[in-house]
Protein backbone atom coordinates (compact mmCIF):
# COMPACT_ATOMS: atom_id res chain seq x y z
CA UNK A 1 0.00 0.00 0.00
CA UNK A 2 2.86 2.23 0.72
CA UNK A 3 4.01 2.30 -2.82
CA UNK A 4 1.14 3.76 -4.57
CA UNK A 5 -0.81 5.30 -2.02
CA UNK A 6 -0.05 7.65 1.52
CA UNK A 7 -0.09 5.23 3.96
CA UNK A 8 -2.00 6.57 7.22
CA UNK A 9 -1.68 4.01 10.29
CA UNK A 10 -3.81 4.34 13.31
CA UNK A 11 -2.18 1.40 15.64
CA UNK A 12 -1.87 -0.06 19.07
CA UNK A 13 2.26 0.32 19.00
CA UNK A 14 4.50 1.94 17.33
CA UNK A 15 5.96 -0.70 15.00
CA UNK A 16 9.56 0.26 13.50
CA UNK A 17 8.83 -0.52 9.75
CA UNK A 18 4.78 0.31 9.42
CA UNK A 19 6.27 3.43 10.84
CA UNK A 20 9.00 4.06 8.24
CA UNK A 21 6.95 2.98 5.33
CA UNK A 22 4.09 4.96 6.32
CA UNK A 23 6.16 8.57 6.98
CA UNK A 24 7.92 7.71 3.58
CA UNK A 25 4.97 7.58 1.58
CA UNK A 26 4.00 11.01 3.14
CA UNK A 27 1.23 9.43 5.37
CA UNK A 28 2.12 9.17 8.96
CA UNK A 29 0.84 7.17 12.41
CA UNK A 30 -1.26 7.32 15.27
CA UNK A 31 -1.16 5.61 18.78
CA UNK A 32 -4.65 4.60 19.71
CA UNK A 33 -6.54 1.89 21.12
CA UNK A 34 -7.70 -0.01 17.83
CA UNK A 35 -10.75 -1.55 19.29
CA UNK A 36 -12.24 2.49 19.98
CA UNK A 37 -14.33 2.19 16.72
CA UNK A 38 -15.08 6.09 17.10
CA UNK A 39 -11.44 6.66 17.49
CA UNK A 40 -10.42 4.90 14.28
CA UNK A 41 -13.15 6.68 12.45
CA UNK A 42 -11.87 9.94 13.74
CA UNK A 43 -8.91 9.37 12.26
CA UNK A 44 -10.00 8.43 9.14
CA UNK A 45 -12.01 11.25 8.69
CA UNK A 46 -9.32 13.67 9.71
CA UNK A 47 -6.85 12.06 7.19
CA UNK A 48 -9.38 11.85 4.56
CA UNK A 49 -8.76 8.38 4.19
CA UNK A 50 -10.06 6.90 0.87
CA UNK A 51 -10.09 3.52 1.68
CA UNK A 52 -9.59 1.87 5.11
CA UNK A 53 -8.30 -1.92 5.41
CA UNK A 54 -9.14 -3.77 9.07
CA UNK A 55 -8.28 -7.06 9.31
CA UNK A 56 -7.40 -7.85 12.86
CA UNK A 57 -9.70 -9.71 14.91
CA UNK A 58 -10.50 -7.59 17.43
CA UNK A 59 -11.20 -4.24 15.99
CA UNK A 60 -13.77 -6.48 13.47
CA UNK A 61 -15.53 -7.77 16.82
CA UNK A 62 -15.38 -4.04 18.27
CA UNK A 63 -17.26 -3.25 14.73
CA UNK A 64 -14.75 -0.65 13.78
CA UNK A 65 -15.89 -1.37 10.14
CA UNK A 66 -19.02 -0.80 10.85
CA UNK A 67 -18.14 3.00 12.21
CA UNK A 68 -15.74 3.52 9.18
CA UNK A 69 -18.94 2.49 6.99
CA UNK A 70 -21.59 4.72 8.77
CA UNK A 71 -19.52 7.55 8.13
CA UNK A 72 -18.88 6.99 4.51
CA UNK A 73 -15.14 5.41 4.88
CA UNK A 74 -15.10 3.04 2.38
CA UNK A 75 -13.60 -0.13 4.17
CA UNK A 76 -12.12 -3.68 3.17
CA UNK A 77 -13.09 -6.19 5.59
CA UNK A 78 -16.29 -7.40 7.35
CA UNK A 79 -18.97 -5.87 9.74
CA UNK A 80 -18.89 -7.20 12.90
CA UNK A 81 -21.64 -9.39 12.42
CA UNK A 82 -19.89 -10.81 9.55
CA UNK A 83 -16.77 -11.33 11.31
CA UNK A 84 -18.55 -13.26 14.22
CA UNK A 85 -17.37 -16.53 12.41
CA UNK A 86 -14.03 -15.11 13.53
CA UNK A 87 -14.55 -13.97 17.30
CA UNK A 88 -17.52 -16.48 18.02
CA UNK A 89 -16.52 -19.99 17.51
CA UNK A 90 -19.37 -21.75 18.64
CA UNK A 91 -21.21 -19.59 15.93
CA UNK A 92 -18.50 -20.55 13.56
CA UNK A 93 -19.08 -24.48 14.12
CA UNK A 94 -22.77 -23.99 14.38
CA UNK A 95 -22.80 -22.46 11.00
CA UNK A 96 -19.96 -24.91 10.03
CA UNK A 97 -22.47 -28.19 10.44
CA UNK A 98 -25.20 -26.23 9.00
CA UNK A 99 -23.61 -25.39 5.68
CA UNK A 100 -20.81 -28.36 5.36
CA UNK A 101 -22.17 -31.23 7.35
CA UNK A 102 -19.23 -33.56 6.20
CA UNK A 103 -16.47 -31.60 7.07
CA UNK A 104 -17.71 -30.78 11.01
CA UNK A 105 -16.14 -32.88 13.63
CA UNK A 106 -18.10 -34.17 16.33
CA UNK A 107 -18.66 -31.66 18.83
CA UNK A 108 -20.25 -30.48 21.85
CA UNK A 109 -20.57 -26.59 23.20
CA UNK A 110 -20.74 -25.87 26.67
CA UNK A 111 -22.60 -23.36 28.67
CA UNK A 112 -22.31 -24.39 32.16
CA UNK A 113 -19.39 -26.01 34.12
CA UNK A 114 -22.11 -28.64 35.24
CA UNK A 115 -22.44 -29.71 31.92
CA UNK A 116 -18.57 -29.99 31.47
CA UNK A 117 -18.39 -33.77 32.87
CA UNK A 118 -20.82 -35.59 30.82
CA UNK A 119 -19.83 -33.49 27.67
CA UNK A 120 -15.83 -34.71 28.31
CA UNK A 121 -17.49 -38.52 29.07
CA UNK A 122 -19.97 -38.40 25.72
CA UNK A 123 -16.30 -38.70 23.44
CA UNK A 124 -15.58 -41.96 25.24
CA UNK A 125 -12.13 -42.91 24.91
CA UNK A 126 -11.41 -40.55 21.64
CA UNK A 127 -9.28 -37.35 22.18
CA UNK A 128 -10.43 -34.61 22.44
CA UNK A 129 -9.71 -30.80 21.64
CA UNK A 130 -10.84 -27.61 24.04
CA UNK A 131 -11.31 -24.55 22.65
CA UNK A 132 -12.96 -21.29 24.02
CA UNK A 133 -15.22 -19.47 22.18
CA UNK A 134 -13.91 -16.22 22.02
CA UNK A 135 -10.75 -14.70 20.81
CA UNK A 136 -7.35 -15.94 22.19
CA UNK A 137 -4.99 -14.58 19.91
CA UNK A 138 -4.48 -17.77 18.30
CA UNK A 139 -3.22 -19.28 21.77
CA UNK A 140 -6.41 -20.65 23.82
CA UNK A 141 -7.00 -24.16 21.67
CA UNK A 142 -5.50 -27.12 23.39
CA UNK A 143 -5.54 -30.81 22.31
CA UNK A 144 -4.93 -34.06 23.82
CA UNK A 145 -1.07 -35.33 23.10
CA UNK A 146 0.75 -32.38 22.81
CA UNK A 147 -0.80 -30.11 25.41
CA UNK A 148 -3.87 -32.59 27.60
CA UNK A 149 -2.36 -35.48 28.65
CA UNK A 150 -5.81 -37.01 29.41
CA UNK A 151 -9.62 -36.51 29.66
CA UNK A 152 -9.09 -35.50 32.97
CA UNK A 153 -6.70 -32.77 32.21
CA UNK A 154 -9.33 -31.45 29.36
CA UNK A 155 -11.92 -31.63 31.94
CA UNK A 156 -10.43 -29.34 34.24
CA UNK A 157 -8.53 -26.58 31.11
CA UNK A 158 -12.67 -26.69 30.06
CA UNK A 159 -13.65 -25.79 33.30
CA UNK A 160 -11.28 -23.02 33.80
CA UNK A 161 -12.01 -21.44 30.23
CA UNK A 162 -15.57 -21.27 31.53
CA UNK A 163 -14.36 -19.75 34.83
CA UNK A 164 -12.59 -17.18 33.39
CA UNK A 165 -13.33 -13.70 32.02
CA UNK A 166 -11.76 -14.14 28.05
CA UNK A 167 -13.57 -17.44 26.86
CA UNK A 168 -16.48 -16.05 25.57
CA UNK A 169 -19.99 -17.78 26.76
CA UNK A 170 -18.86 -21.24 26.29
CA UNK A 171 -16.70 -23.64 25.68
CA UNK A 172 -16.26 -26.11 22.52
CA UNK A 173 -15.21 -29.86 23.05
CA UNK A 174 -14.56 -31.52 19.74
CA UNK A 175 -12.84 -34.58 18.43
CA UNK A 176 -9.79 -34.47 18.02
CA UNK A 177 -8.78 -34.67 14.38
CA UNK A 178 -5.64 -35.80 12.74
CA UNK A 179 -3.75 -34.84 9.76
CA UNK A 180 -1.75 -31.74 8.42
CA UNK A 181 -3.98 -28.60 8.85
CA UNK A 182 -4.18 -26.26 5.55
CA UNK A 183 -5.07 -22.06 4.70
CA UNK A 184 -7.08 -20.91 1.98
CA UNK A 185 -6.92 -16.96 2.39
CA UNK A 186 -10.10 -16.55 0.31
CA UNK A 187 -10.65 -13.11 -0.64
CA UNK A 188 -14.41 -12.02 -1.45
CA UNK A 189 -16.71 -8.83 -1.54
CA UNK A 190 -19.31 -10.64 0.17
CA UNK A 191 -20.39 -12.18 -3.31
CA UNK A 192 -17.76 -12.83 -5.33
CA UNK A 193 -14.95 -15.37 -3.83
CA UNK A 194 -10.87 -15.28 -5.56
CA UNK A 195 -9.27 -18.50 -4.25
CA UNK A 196 -5.37 -18.29 -4.29
CA UNK A 197 -3.34 -20.99 -3.67
CA UNK A 198 -3.41 -22.83 0.08
CA UNK A 199 -0.41 -22.63 2.59
CA UNK A 200 0.58 -24.24 5.30
CA UNK A 201 0.80 -22.58 8.92
CA UNK A 202 3.51 -23.41 11.96
CA UNK A 203 1.79 -22.33 14.74
CA UNK A 204 3.59 -23.81 17.37
CA UNK A 205 6.25 -21.78 19.43
CA UNK A 206 8.76 -24.56 19.85
CA UNK A 207 10.76 -26.89 17.55
CA UNK A 208 9.17 -30.36 17.08
CA UNK A 209 5.77 -28.96 17.95
CA UNK A 210 5.55 -29.22 21.12
CA UNK A 211 4.76 -25.22 22.39
CA UNK A 212 1.72 -23.78 23.15
CA UNK A 213 0.02 -22.47 19.54
CA UNK A 214 0.06 -19.54 19.02
CA UNK A 215 -1.37 -16.99 15.94
CA UNK A 216 1.52 -18.42 13.67
CA UNK A 217 5.25 -18.99 13.20
CA UNK A 218 5.57 -18.80 9.52
CA UNK A 219 3.79 -20.62 6.70
CA UNK A 220 4.60 -21.82 3.34
CA UNK A 221 2.57 -22.21 -0.28
CA UNK A 222 3.61 -23.61 -3.45
CA UNK A 223 3.48 -22.68 -7.04
CA UNK A 224 0.43 -24.80 -7.41
CA UNK A 225 -3.20 -24.35 -5.63
CA UNK A 226 -2.67 -27.75 -3.54
CA UNK A 227 -0.09 -28.21 -1.54
CA UNK A 228 1.86 -31.67 -1.65
CA UNK A 229 0.35 -33.68 0.97
CA UNK A 230 -3.26 -32.31 -0.38
CA UNK A 231 -5.18 -33.56 -3.55
CA UNK A 232 -6.89 -31.13 -5.79
CA UNK A 233 -10.25 -32.84 -4.96
CA UNK A 234 -9.06 -31.17 -1.43
CA UNK A 235 -8.57 -27.62 -2.23
CA UNK A 236 -11.76 -27.88 -4.63
CA UNK A 237 -14.13 -29.62 -1.40
CA UNK A 238 -12.60 -26.66 0.78
CA UNK A 239 -12.90 -23.57 -1.64
CA UNK A 240 -16.73 -25.26 -1.93
CA UNK A 241 -17.37 -24.77 1.69
CA UNK A 242 -16.18 -21.23 1.83
CA UNK A 243 -17.94 -20.21 -0.96
CA UNK A 244 -21.02 -21.59 0.97
CA UNK A 245 -20.43 -20.44 3.96
CA UNK A 246 -20.16 -16.40 2.40
CA UNK A 247 -23.77 -17.54 0.88
CA UNK A 248 -25.13 -18.10 3.76
CA UNK A 249 -23.62 -14.90 5.52
CA UNK A 250 -25.20 -13.51 2.62
CA UNK A 251 -28.92 -14.04 3.07
CA UNK A 252 -28.36 -13.23 7.02
CA UNK A 253 -27.51 -9.58 6.04
CA UNK A 254 -24.06 -9.99 7.72
CA UNK A 255 -21.41 -8.72 5.32
CA UNK A 256 -18.43 -10.49 4.72
CA UNK A 257 -15.76 -8.61 2.51
CA UNK A 258 -12.11 -8.71 2.87
CA UNK A 259 -9.95 -11.85 3.50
Amino acid sequence: MAEHSELYAFAGHLNPSLVRYAHASGGNVELGDVCDAQAVAAFARANEIDVAMVSADEPLQAGVVDALLAQGTRAVGPTRAGAEIEWNKAFARELLAEVAPEATPRLRIVHRADDVDEAVASFGSTPIVVKPSGLTGGKGVKVMGPHLASHADARDYALSLLAGEKAGDSVLIEEKIVGAEFTIQAISDGRTVVFPNSTYDYPYRFDGDTGPGTGGMGSLSSAQAALPFMTDEHYAQACSIVERVIARLASEGRRLRGS
